[in-house]
């Protein structure tokens, strides 16, 4: 392949390492997340459409990419009898094509190495900028990157870390230093899986490189380093113990969805259609469990692995582990690759790494590099690897076209029902349902533009077709409101329940329930409601939690 080929691949992958990492569009609805997934599904797409003219074009088929694509389309497959989102269903096949593209060879390994640590030192130094506060960031965390979310910054940059290692040896000094920029990023982002990533990788890379004349004593120095680890996560554990037990919790309660879709899974929208129900059947079993106070609205269960068997079951978790078995074995321990995937399996274990197309960039890298050391089955050329090739290319950008027309026309009309323009918008909003593109937050802002404008049975219209993509907290609440809006004092007191039993630390379902029982003349249920609001612990203080309870205790005082 020629140069001039050789520079528009590098282009590609520059483009796409630093737009998924740093791009953000305030044309969607959510700028700072899915602009980089749109990102991700246009570059690799372009990357996969430039490598087809090259008149060598072919793909090895070996034991690593097989189980790949078994594995991508059993999601593919699965997600699309479960009705998958249209962008997801982009997102799977364009991992594919930037598995082949990578295959290619097109950019030498050591200038794509290069550019992931380049782009990730980029984005520690965007992060320590908002730290010392020249760059703007948010008021609950002092450093964030681009993606709104510190767990996002610190997935990217302990991902990035283990390429730091093909550097070490011809650059020392320098690769100390951008070392220490990356880990002292992540110790500011609070990211516990960040630094137990690091620190394990760091570990196994030491391990395998000792000096020869420590090598008598490496059995007793690898043991040392194991019961270090074993310390360092009960360190990690204490830092932030509220959290972590929060998050057994979480992992509990998505054991139990496992268990009832154990084979399959629930499909795509599986964990958002039933975990909240099963967390508030859990407090409802265990109404004095310790947990109450930690339990949140969940939209994960901050563990890929149990995400993904609640979603696409026990099939899906063996495919991915059968994968993960083949590349320990086609490659040694200490090489950057095969580190780079611990990193994020290891991430994996603790947190959603896969929400950020970060990730998959860098595993479908790593995956190719670990399988060029192993022998290929077969080699497929000609025009129906290149025929097989550009279909995938164009369903992926077709449905790309699709969702970005959707969300791109949705943040219009949300933008100017927000601005008091609500009434004029629902037909638009009608339109956008019919050609609904599979995100399930854009039910609920539906429900909640007509519940505000006081069409309450058309809300609810809305809301019982959620039911079957999304249920939770809010979900709850709005029912409620609506029920309560149109005179239902039964059913909004069902709402009511279950969303407190969801969310056993929130003030709000208590207060309007107490609402509920003094409406419908209910003295003892609304004065037991009372006695409970103004002896609940709060967990986290507001004005709004203050005067609940100081209507609760009015109310308590009166009726004395």
């Amino acid at each position: 392949m020629n140069s001039y080929k050789v520079i528009s691949c590098g282009t590609i992958i520059v483009l796409l390492l630093s737009s998924v990492m740093f791009l953000s569009l305030d044309c969607l609805v959510d700028g700072q997340l899915t602009s980089k997934w749109y990102a991700f599904v246009l570059l690799s797409c372009m990357g996969g459409l430039l490598t087809l003219f090259d008149r060598n074009y072919k793909i090895a088929v070996d034991k690593i990419g097989l189980m790949l694509t078994l594995l991508l389309l059993y999601l593919l497959i699965r997600g699309v009898l479960a009705e998958i989102p249209v962008i997801e269903i982009a997102v799977l096949i364009s991992l594919s094509v930037l598995y082949l593209f990578f295959q290619q060879q097109v950019v030498p390994a050591r200038v794509i190495d290069f550019l992931c640590l380049g782009i990730s030192l980029l984005a520690a130094g965007y992060g320590l900028l908002q730290y010392i506060l020249v760059l703007p960031t948010g008021q609950e965390f002092r450093i964030l990157g681009s993606y709104g979310n510190p767990s996002g910054l610190a997935a990217n940059l302990a991902f990035s870390f283990p390429f730091l290692l093909v550097f070490i040896q011809r650059y020392k000094v320098l690769s100390a230093c951008c070392a220490l920029i990356l880990l002292l990023t992540v110790v500011l982002t609070e990211s516990r899986a960040g630094l137990l990533s690091i620190t394990v990788v760091s570990g196994i890379w030491c391990f395998h490189n000792f000096p020869a004349k420590f090598k008598p004593y490496k059995k007793y120095i690898g043991a040392g380093m194991i019961l270090v680890s074993v310390l360092f996560c009960g360190y990690l554990f204490l830092l932030k113990q509220d959290s972590a037990i929060g998050r057994t919790l979480i992992w509990k309660i998505s054991g139990n969805l496992i268990a009832d879709h154990f084979l399959f899974g629930g499909g795509s929208y599986g964990f958002h259609k039933e975990y909240m129900l099963y967390q508030a059947e859990y407090f409802a079993r265990y109404p004095e469990s310790s947990c109450k106070l930690l339990a949140d609205n969940m939209m994960h269960s901050f563990n890929e692995y149990l995400m993904l068997t609640v979603r696409y079951g026990i099939c899906a978790l063996l495919m991915a582990s059968y994968t993960w078995m083949l590349l320990i074995r086609k490659t040694q321990w200490c090489s950057p690759y095969l580190l780079s995937i611990i990193s994020i399996g290891i991430f994996s274990l603790f947190s959603y790494p896969f929400q950020y197309p970060l990730t998959g960039v860098v595993l479908m890298y790593c995956m190719v590099q670990i399988a060029k050391e192993s022998r290929s089955i077969a080699i497929i050329s000609g025009s129906w690897s290149r025929l097989a090739t550009f279909s995938l290319i164009c369903i992926a950008a077709y449905l790309l076209i699709k969702d970005i027309r959707f969300e791109y026309k949705w943040n219009r009309v949300a933008e100017r029902s927000f601005a008091g323009e609500t009434g004029k918008m629902l037909p638009a909003y009608e339109a956008l349902h019919r050609s609904w593109n599979g995100n399930h937050m854009f039910l609920y802002n539906y429900a909640a533009e007509l519940n505000h404008r006081g069409w309450y049975q058309q809300s609810l219209e809305i809301l019982d077709g959620t039911l079957n993509y999304w249920n939770d907290y809010d979900i709850q609440m709005l029912f409620s409101d609506n029920h309560r809006g149109s005179g239902d004092w039964c059913s909004a007191e069902k709402h009511l329940k279950l969303a407190a039993n969801m969310c056993p630390n929130r003030f709000l379902p208590l207060f309007y329930l107490h609402d509920v029982y003094v409406k419908t003349h209910r003295r003892d249920k609304a004065l037991h409601i009372a006695h409970e609001v103004v002896n609940k612990e709060v967990k986290i203080p507001s004005s709004t939690v203050s005067f609940i309870k100081a209507q609760m205790q009015e109310y308590i005082e009166d009726q004395d």
